[in-house]
């Protein structure tokens, strides 16, 4: 039976969280003692969610964990602050300016077509060019410089997974 139709039988749906969870347990070794950010990417909503944002982009459960959706389930431990763009405001000030522009925004704004617009409110508010802080997010929420639009990234993660990274570089950020 195909992605899409196990998703819409409840126990198919049950199992289908079950053996994402602990493919995601098993590719990065995240467990229930992790962190609680880590932590959050095991629960069955941001595990349902995360399945059906994928059933029309993947074929096997399995390709959820390949490269190239690594952010989804692994927070930065580190910024390659050599490799953030360059600005002449702080990238710490920034990343604190978004997320309380992103923590007010109401829930139903956070969707990867309207995340971009406030996006660039804060670039302009910061003089800077939207690439330059799609760059900064970018890295900030995944620690890749290059990766899907930031706008999808987001809403993918949800609000509340984005709070938690944001919060989380922004500590990385303030410690060096």
């Amino acid at each position: 039976m195909d992605l899409q139709r196990r998703l819409q039988i409840a126990g198919e749906r049950d199992l289908l969280v079950d053996e994402l969870r602990h493919l995601v347990q098993t590719t990065y070794g995240i467990s229930h003692r992790c962190c609680a950010t880590q932590e959050s990417v095991l629960t069955t909503e941001y595990l349902t969610s995360v399945l059906v944002w994928g059933q029309q982009r993947i074929t096997r459960l399995d390709d959820l964990t390949a490269p190239e959706f690594t952010y989804i389930w692994v927070i930065p431990e580190e910024l390659p602050l050599d490799q953030l763009p360059e600005m002449a405001c702080s990238h710490a000030d920034v990343l604190q300016y978004f997320l309380e522009t992103i923590v007010v925004m109401p829930p139903e704004k956070f969707t990867k077509e309207q995340i971009p617009k406030y996006v660039k409110l804060v670039a302009k508010w910061f003089s800077l060019k939207t690439p330059v802080l799609m760059k900064l997010l970018r890295m900030a929420i995944s620690g890749q410089k290059e990766g899907p639009p930031v706008g999808e990234m987001l809403s993918i993660l949800g609000k509340e997974t984005t709070i938690e990274r944001l919060k989380h570089a922004y500590a990385l950020l303030d410690k060096r």
